[in-house]
């Protein structure tokens, strides 16, 4: 187990020039490749605004429009089974 003076000494030797991120797996920097940046983690993530961009970079872009028109289907099917229950209400009221 490490201890924690080696864990720092170990993480503040990871820093690189501007420009470039330490890879984990090679163990040493390399240039940041065209549409990405060092993320929160220290690792690579995909550049939001980069103008290279395909436009599927968000694939889940749509999945609050699709839950509201599911919620809005829902609410029309719960109110076509109330109409129907009136319906039938009704129906019994004038057969009596």
């Amino acid at each position: 187990m490490k201890n924690f003076n080696k864990f720092i000494s170990e993480a503040t030797a990871k820093k690189c020039p501007p420009g470039q991120y330490y890879c984990y797996t090679d163990k040493k920097c390399k240039k940041i490749p065209k549409g990405y940046r060092v993320g929160v983690r220290g690792y690579l993530a995909r550049d939001n605004e980069s103008d290279d961009n395909d436009g599927d970079s968000n694939k889940n872009g749509n999945v609050g429009m699709v839950m509201e028109m599911v919620a809005v289907a829902m609410a029309a099917t719960v109110m076509v089974v109330a109409a129907m229950a009136v319906v039938t209400a009704v129906e019994a009221v004038m057969e009596e």
